[in-house]
């Protein structure tokens, strides 16, 4: 997967995907345009209010330059703690990569008094890497594509990648080891294993 940044907003990025942040509760502030109006309306629908782990697919372009729209759930709370932005992340990329997209663009999340921009591109990275890595580790048949592009609203920082990349590696490999068998995993391949890892 390639990542790039994007180099005007993220709504005037062309895409096949732009996925948008939506956090729970009414009172989280309004995007402006066609798209803010359309998720208002969502919310007074009972049709999407951004609880954790909600998408909703809007197949329409509400003035950005994106194909299609995926709206992800933050949940309440302080939505924008990194995990909730890794795991919002995590969502739209299992459920675009099933769709068959190459190119996805993120919309900024912002920043609050837990997490900077940075460290918020920084936990999209995280959250992009894990939701296109661990869905099909043990599927023959493979449902999902590649992405070939990821393009994020602003450039994290190398050292800031390193440590989303750290952290994307080491919840694959959980989730693969999880389910490995005990004839193929036990103490000895284990010890070898964490050897490898850690090179």
């Amino acid at each position: 997967m390639k990542i790039e940044t994007s180099s005007t907003g993220a709504s005037e990025t062309p895409g096949e995907w732009l996925v948008v942040y939506v956090a729970e509760g009414s009172d989280t502030p309004k995007l402006k345009g066609a798209l803010g109006d359309r998720i208002e309306q969502l919310r007074k629908q009972g049709d999407f209010d951004g609880k954790r782990g909600e998408s909703l697919p809007l197949y329409e372009s509400l003035g950005t330059a994106a194909q299609r729209i995926l709206l992800v759930g933050l949940g309440k709370n302080d939505p924008m703690v990194a995990t909730a932005i890794a795991r919002a992340t995590g969502t739209a990329i299992r459920t675009i990569s099933k769709k068959g997209a190459s190119t996805v663009v993120l919309a900024p999340v912002g920043a609050s008094a837990s997490v900077n921009a940075e460290s918020a591109v920084a936990a999209q990275v995280t959250g992009a890497i894990i939701g296109e890595g661990t869905q099909e580790i043990f599927r023959t048949i493979k449902k999902s594509k590649p992405l070939a592009t990821l393009i994020l609203p602003e450039s994290p920082s190398e050292e800031n990648i390193a440590h989303a990349l750290t952290i994307a590696r080491g919840v694959r490999w959980a989730a693969e080891l999880v389910n490995l068998t005990p004839e193929d995993i036990y103490p000895e391949s284990f010890c070898q294993r964490s050897i490898d890892e850690s090179a």
